[in-house]
């Protein structure tokens, strides 16, 4: 009995031994999966660590335009897109108008972002607003990040710049001016509010109805303008007001700093001189000198010949 059942378990001992062995055969091992198998899983990791920004080209910070048709010139980097928005007050409220959105067409196909320059179709300012300060906003957007830039300008019918020196030093201002306008005169003003020419500069503008601009030279020199700031005051006159009786329509102002040419340092020849330079010291020695070298000169010639006239009345 104890030797059949021995027989027995030896036999399932055997056949479950083979049964396991069959089964480990067809199941396939990770170490062996991993190396043969056909079928393979990417994981893609993007790391993004490029910031983006974005800079205003055009128009200028602080500047004035009188073209109510602007278009707006800016440069960017590492973005999707770049927003657009315009700020203007009314009063004292702050009202934004949003421009539309600049998508570049030479985005990278993995990150959705590209660099470079561009400049968006022209915007009506008389159409959005008209006449007054302005805030231009230009955010770029891109890698979950963004970069904001910010510039104010000015729109206005009449504005005036600084063009330069001439070459005694005179200033130079450039005058633009829109269609509005028939003519306008130019002032100058000191420090404490004084006008430095006793007339202000005129012009008219010969072909009214058309917008431009013109150069100025201020005679500061000519009326003895000393070192310091001056300011600048253009009164525009629109067609059909009368500068002898209105009021100007506008006005223009630029501040400017002045330094005359310094004066030629001429020597003094008098003979009694106070607190003179060490050029003009040695100067008026030499003169001396020539002087009493010329009069001793002389002295020794009508010496000379009074002694020889002596020794012939001698003879």
């Amino acid at each position: 009995m104890k030797k059949n059942r021995k027989k027995i378990l030896g036999a399932l001992g055997l056949i479950f031994v083979v049964v396991m062995t069959l089964v480990a055969s067809v199941i396939p091992s990770p170490s062996v999966d991993a190396t043969s198998s056909s079928i393979t899983q990417t994981i893609r990791v993007i790391v993004y660590d490029e910031q983006p920004a974005v800079h205003i080209l055009s128009p200028e910070n602080d500047s004035t335009t009188i073209n109510p048709s602007m278009a707006i010139s800016f440069s960017y980097e590492n973005v999707s897109r770049v927003d657009f928005a315009l700020k203007y007050q009314v009063g004292d409220v702050w009202t934004t108008y949003n421009l539309s959105s600049f998508y570049p067409e030479n985005r990278d196909p993995i990150y959705n972002i590209a660099s470079g320059i561009a400049t968006l179709p022209a915007i009506d300012l008389d159409v959005i607003h008209g006449y007054g300060d302005y805030i231009l906003v230009a955010t770029g957007i891109g890698g979950g990040a963004y970069y904001e830039d910010t510039i104010e300008f000015s729109f206005s019918s009449l504005a005036v710049d600084n063009a330069g020196i001439a070459n005694n030093n005179d200033p130079i201002v450039n005058v633009r001016y829109s269609s509005s306008f028939s003519s306008f005169y130019i002032y100058v003003l000191d420090e404490n509010g004084r006008e430095l020419f006793d007339e202000p500069i005129e012009y008219t503008i010969e072909d009214a109805g058309n917008s431009g601009s013109k150069d100025f030279t201020l005679p500061f020199e000519s009326f003895g303008a000393t070192a310091g700031t001056y300011t600048v005051a253009v009164a525009g006159y629109f067609a059909g007001s009368n500068p002898q009786e209105d009021e100007a329509d506008t006005y223009a102002y630029l501040n400017l700093n002045y330094t005359p040419l310094p004066s030629p340092d001429v020597p003094k020849t008098g003979l009694f001189t106070r607190a003179i330079s060490i050029a003009k010291s040695d100067y008026l020695i030499t003169l001396m000198v020539a002087f009493l070298l010329t009069i001793a000169i002389s002295v020794y010639f009508l010496v000379h010949k009074k002694e020889q006239k002596k020794n012939r009345r001698r003879r």
